[in-house]
């Protein structure tokens, strides 16, 4: 396996973000990455594996794998290009946070990352505690806390409590303020003792939350970031309609090789646990829509259609609570977990509008299998299949002899062709010119052992 350590943010060798990035040959276990990446004891280790004409990209700190990681996909782009393992000038990353693009302009590579926006908190005892100076305003996402300060000499001269800090419940903390220097619009540190990082030299992801948080304070959609750790690292960002571009430069410091054996590839679907959803599931699968539903629309080439995309989402969040909430509701769910992570989910109850419409109330008595998503780390895996699989062995010692499915996302349709055949009906022009939406009418005996 060739491994690179390049430093991101930075065209000076030793500065800005140092990661390790991985380029393997076929599959291996998340125990044998999560090793990798606690040998190479850097901030965070990526590991590249092609698919096609894109690429699986998976992030490791030295102690577990994180959602996102914007200086370790900049020195990923950086050696897929320098080492000429591709040759495009955008390259494309399946993750756990949706498909992410880079694309190359001479020196400096440009991200194209989600927006993370924050919402004012109420800070636990535990940040404010660990961070032992006043400040002007905390707010939380997903991801992180953002704490404002007075200036950028108190970001600076911070020294946080990280004893107390590894028990708050979030991925991390970033400390922000105005910058004092000309050219410069805010500076920040960022700071991820909870998964082992005390301090983040540069983090490209923290930027899609401080991006949008200084935009609306300084009403700029171009902004120039520094982070100010010891190393130090400059960010250029523009924001955009649920998107920001993340531009920097990045530098090799060293190339070599994994002497060690990589485990052959393994089966992924022997480490996976298919049930019936409860409760305590439903957090985690309304993450897995907010993250593949954009993914889908952004696959298909409608990643600006923001609205459709919300509506959709919470659309398919009304459906998930409502079943939890009737005693005996009509549409029920199953996730498939591994090591107790929800990576997938799948459901099945009436069918849906758009079946209807596009079949014209023939297959109003046949119910349907849908609401199938698996993280985009994950796909390609076998994960839906066995997601498939599982619902409709289900079906059959239930007494059910056929389901329908259907996709509008044209990924996703050229996936059923292969798996279902010859649609059952097509509906041309459906969502607008040049689309299709695809309905299959299936015998649940074709899909059992």
């Amino acid at each position: 396996m060739n491994i690179y350590i390049v430093d991101a943010f930075t065209d000076t060798p030793y500065k800005g973000n140092p990661a390790a990035v991985c380029i393997l040959e076929s599959e291996i276990s998340i125990d044998s990455m999560q090793h990798i990446a606690n040998e190479m004891n850097l901030s965070e280790t990526a590991f590249l594996l092609r698919q096609g004409e894109e690429f699986t990209l998976r992030w490791f700190t030295p102690e577990a794998e994180v959602d996102l990681c914007g200086h370790a996909t900049l020195a990923s782009a950086h050696i897929l290009w320098e080492e000429q393992y591709f040759a495009e000038n955008e390259v494309r990353f399946n993750t756990k946070s949706g498909l992410l693009t880079a694309s190359k302009d001479r020196d400096w590579i440009q991200l194209n990352f989600p927006l993370e926006i924050e919402h004012e908190s109420i800070p636990p005892i535990e940040l404010i505690d660990g961070l032992g100076i006043n400040y002007i305003y905390v707010g939380k996402n997903r991801l992180d806390y953002i704490v404002e300060v007075e200036d950028e000499e108190v970001v600076r001269n911070l020294q946080p409590n990280f004893v107390t800090w590894r028990t708050v419940k979030s991925r991390g903390i970033i400390v922000t303020s105005r910058s004092n220097r000309t050219g410069i619009d805010f500076v920040s540190r960022c700071f991820y003792p909870a998964i082992g990082v005390d301090e983040d030299p540069v983090t490209g992801s923290a930027h899609c939350c401080l991006g949008p948080y200084w935009q609306s304070k300084l009403n700029k959609n171009e902004l120039v970031a520094v982070q100010i750790s010891r190393r130090e690292g400059l960010l250029k960002l523009k924001i955009m309609e649920g998107r920001i571009l993340i531009v920097g430069q990045a530098v090799t410091t060293l190339r070599g090789r994994l002497t060690a054996k990589s485990p052959k590839k393994i089966d992924q679907t022997n480490h996976l646990t298919i049930s019936m959803l409860t409760p305590s599931d439903m957090e985690s699968v309304f993450q897995i829509y907010e993250i593949t539903i954009p993914d889908a629309f952004e696959k298909d080439g409608f990643g600006l259609l923001i609205d459709d995309i919300q509506n959709e989402i919470e659309n398919k969040k009304q459906v998930l609570q409502a079943s939890l909430d009737q005693p005996e509701p009509d549409i029920f769910f199953m996730c498939a977990k591994r090591n107790e992570e929800v990576i997938g989910v799948i459901s099945f109850g009436p069918c849906g509008d758009d079946i209807r419409a596009c079949t014209n109330h023939q297959l109003d008595d046949v119910g349907e299998l849908g609401s199938l998503y698996v993280l985009p780390s994950y796909q390609g895996q076998g994960v839906g299949s066995a997601l498939i699989k599982a619902m409709v062995t289900y079906l059959e010692k239930q007494g059910i002899d056929r389901f329908c499915l259907d996709s509008g996302y044209k990924d996703a349709q050229k996936r059923w062709l292969r798996k279902f055949g010859v649609p059952y009906r097509v509906a041309q022009n459906y969502w607008g010119e040049d689309t299709a939406h695809m309905v299959w009418l299936c015998k649940v005996t074709d899909f059992c052992d």
